[in-house]
């Protein structure tokens, strides 16, 4: 049985923020640790997934902590963090992965502090800016979920908050007619 794991990176080098060479050394540094790692390692991962310093593995539980520890035998200076499926459910990014007869389902993650709260449509903001905050919460929807049922749950959840937190008639008009709202159930092919 395969369980999901999340390392994180924790890096004690210091590196000049903001220089444009430091995301790429960055970049070549993680990617050499990664190589390397897979290559020692004494079994071959079945799942390897990277982003910047994200990485989710799948492994058997007996073998989390030497996994976790031969990671961080790579460099000394950068260390990895774990985070161990709860569950079935792993957060990954901004999807949050589910383990379902052996296929994994992604949905939208909201973590447990979202405050479900958008830009208020009282303030003084351009109305064209109220509107974008919907129309960029529809994107994620229609690339992460992997479900007819979970992208409908998403669509009601986004009809539901921008319900709540769009009082103007027009906005809630622009909500309504989005593209991705209205159509991608129909586009969409699982």
């Amino acid at each position: 049985m395969s369980c999901y794991c999340r390392q994180s990176v924790v890096c004690t080098v210091q590196v000049a923020v903001g220089n444009v060479v430091s995301v790429v050394v960055a970049e070549i540094v993680m990617q050499n640790i990664g190589e390397r790692a897979l290559a020692t390692n004494k079994r071959t991962l079945p799942l390897w997934l990277r982003y910047v310093d994200d990485t989710f593995t799948a492994l058997h539980k007996d073998e989390i902590d030497d996994f976790h520890e031969h990671l961080n035998e790579q460099n000394a200076d950068i260390q990895f963090t774990n985070e161990i499926e709860i569950n079935g459910k792993m957060p990954f990014l901004d999807c949050l992965v589910t383990c379902d007869n052996n296929k994994l389902r992604t949905t939208i993650n909201r973590k447990p502090t979202h405050t479900d709260r958008l830009l208020d449509q009282s303030s003084y903001n351009p109305t064209s800016h109220k509107a974008t905050t919907t129309r960029t919460l529809t994107r994620p929807i229609q690339l992460v979920c992997d479900s007819p049922d979970s992208l409908k749950d998403e669509i009601k959840y986004l009809q539901h908050t921008t319900l709540t937190e769009t009082p103007n008639r027009t906005l809630r008009a622009q909500r309504d007619t989005c593209h991705y709202c209205k159509h991608t159930l129909h586009q969409r092919e699982f």
